[in-house]
């Protein structure tokens, strides 16, 4: 293939960044799958999180976002740098949970990628505003600019979540596993199985940024997105002359791009619509959580913990005084500064959030209402008060940020019947893998080999610690026997 002229060449660029929009489309659509077949309406990340692979498909495919050389007086360019920054929206609404998964060097190494992007992005754009001419109002403008900063509020409450759960989970796990009670019996194991899995369950920290404020008014400004990225596919697709590239270097295939990222924009945003609605309903409505919930100045101190604790930390490593005192002045500054932009953060989030929130509580309080009067008509079933004794004896193992905040029953409810129907395929099946691993195996020789009088029994608090989560592990792969 022989170009005469980059211009003969920029159809296939725009063709680069349309395959790089579409593996972050169907990458977001996975997640809603996996999202809905697991039932988590939380929607975990699993294929479209923030790494390097990510985010260099989000640079390719925020090209025309980010291109100075365009004629801004031309329709079709206006409609596309709408709808690069309408997906890169939503992509950053979609990979916001997986913040959870990452340690404190990964997390500031990829926040750091991903600040330098949007920097470029945001620089980029104001540029193209205001000096070639504007694609869209101000006011526009600043509500899709605003959002994209917002990861990192929640990067810094990452580590402080990860710390406090990680205290809980220390707590229980001593609870769970008392050494006077250890019975390696199929029920105690399966005993086991259930409370590991219910702290497993709601002590993930994808679970906690999922739910914070943050990811919640991304949820509603990704409804608002989704209902005008289909207004304007609408409107294209009622008039195929639309379809025109004008001027445009790329061709065919700025409408191919346009198309793609809109369409990425509407099936992007229904994780994030779904985590604004569930991020209520996950927790037990009660008149001191309602006031929480519409209480939109109320900052709670895992967002600014860190920043507290950076501002309080002794400078050890300037050996002149004045310059230490210089430099501890200029930080607590620049600190003090960042600890309001936090708080100003979830200030506006929270008042994002009021008009949902107020939805989710009054229709929650009918939906408790209409229940109250058919338990009236209605006798419980034995499995239900099966169901309903497993969710009293386990929610004891609820791991969560505030001990104030209870997750509802039907949250605990579907918990326990999710490890139930674990257990009971388990039951069903045979262990394909466990089978082809014992067949591997040539025998216990390294036990014998390592045998020895020295090593403490099991009964031990130690070893039985780490003997139990084993134990519950090879419990959930094995068929049971009483």
């Amino acid at each position: 293939m022989q170009w005469k002229s980059r211009a003969d060449a920029m159809p296939w660029v725009g063709l680069y960044v349309c395959v790089a929009s579409l593996v972050c489309t169907l990458a977001m659509a996975a997640d809603a799958f996996q999202g809905f077949r697991q039932w988590k309406l939380w929607f975990p990340c699993r294929f479209f999180t923030i790494n390097a692979a990510s985010i260099t498909l989000i640079a390719i495919a925020m090209k025309l976002a980010v291109d100075l050389d365009t004629d801004m007086s031309d329709t079709v360019y206006m409609i596309a740098k709408s709808a690069s920054i309408i997906f890169l929206v939503t992509m950053v609404a979609n990979f916001l949970p997986s913040l959870g998964l990452m340690d404190d060097k990964e997390l500031l190494m990829n926040m750091l990628a991903f600040g330098i992007l949007i920097i470029t992005i945001s620089v980029n754009v104001w540029i193209q505003f205001s000096t070639t001419g504007p694609f869209t109002t101000p006011i526009q403008l600043l509500i899709l600019i605003l959002p994209l900063p917002w990861p990192f509020s929640v990067a810094m409450i990452v580590p402080a979540s990860r710390r406090i759960l990680q205290h809980h989970y220390e707590k229980l796990h001593g609870l769970a596993s008392d050494p006077q009670e250890i019975n390696f019996s199929g029920k105690r194991l399966i005993r086991y199985v259930k409370k590991y899995w219910m702290m497993a369950e709601t002590g993930n920290l994808q679970f906690v940024t999922a739910c914070s404020p943050v990811s919640s008014a991304f949820g509603v400004i990704c409804s608002l997105l989704a209902c005008i990225s289909v207004v304007i596919l609408v409107t294209l697709f009622n008039d195929l002359s639309n379809f025109q590239y004008g001027n445009s270097d790329y061709n065919w295939s700025i409408n191919v791009i346009v198309t793609l990222q809109l369409v990425g924009a509407i099936v992007g945003s229904i994780a994030p619509i779904f985590r604004c609605l569930t991020a209520t309903s996950h927790f037990n409505l009660s008149t001191k959580l309602s006031k929480n919930h519409l209480n939109v100045f109320r900052v709670e101190k895992v967002w600014i913990e860190r920043l507290q604790l950076w501002k309080h930390s002794h400078v050890t490593y300037i050996p002149s005084r004045h310059c230490t005192k210089v430099f501890r002045n200029i930080r607590n500054i620049i600190l003090n500064v960042c600890i309001a932009l936090q708080i100003t953060v979830v200030v506006i989030c929270n008042i994002i959030c009021l008009f949902p929130r107020s939805s989710l509580i009054l229709f929650s309080l009918f939906c408790y209402f209409c229940k109250s009067l058919l338990k009236r008509f209605k006798e419980p079933s034995v499995s239900n008060n099966n169901v309903i004794l497993d969710v009293e004896e386990y929610s004891a193992y609820v791991i969560q940020i505030e001990a104030d905040t209870k997750l509802s029953k039907r949250i605990l409810r579907k918990t326990v019947n999710s490890i139930n129907r674990l257990l009971h395929e388990a039951e069903e099946k045979e262990p394909r893998n466990l089978t082809k691993l014992l067949k591997k195996s040539t025998g216990f020789y390294g036990v014998v080999e390592f045998d020895n009088d020295q090593v403490p029994p099991f009964t031990s608090r130690r070893n039985a610690e780490l003997l139990e989560p084993s134990n519950c592990n090879i419990n959930c792969h094995c068929p049971f026997t009483s």
